[in-house]
């Protein structure tokens, strides 16, 4: 089933993307009659606000209520992917982290991407908001 997108409706209501986005938020300078057209256009129509796009349109992140900036995930490949007990032996993760902090983002580790579960790792990314990868170590 496909979403229903900002475009979709803007299209309907023969309107600017930006001012269905605007009207929907409740900001900008259009009238309440219209914006109350677009917002009962979006219900009819099934629109559901996409959390991670918001963001990104907000430049907003967090990963809790203390930590704000963009999520950024470096991804530890451990040398010998079965050796895994080397994988917390990298002294340059606190480097890599407080280096990202400097540049507005908040890094996380991920030890061992390969041996998790795809579907596992990629919901945890997005729930996260990730919006960046580093990779370290080795992929052999």
């Amino acid at each position: 089933m496909r979403h229903v997108t900002l475009q979709d409706i803007a299209t309907r209501a023969h309107v600017s993307v930006a001012t269905v986005s605007l009207a929907l938020r409740g900001r900008g300078t259009i009238s309440k009659e219209r914006t109350r057209e677009i917002r009962k256009l979006a219900e009819e129509m099934g629109y559901q606000p996409n959390p991670l796009l918001a963001s990104l349109a907000s430049k907003q992140f967090s990963t809790s209520s203390q930590i704000t900036g963009t999520p950024l995930a470096i991804f530890n490949f451990p040398q010998n992917h079965y050796d895994s007990h080397d994988v917390h032996q990298n002294f340059y993760h606190p480097l890599l982290i407080q280096e990202a902090a400097k540049l507005g983002y908040v890094a996380f580790v991920v030890d061992d991407p390969a041996g998790k579960k795809p579907a596992t790792l990629h919901r945890n990314l997005y729930n996260r908001g990730t919006q960046g990868i580093i990779l370290t170590g080795s992929m052999n």
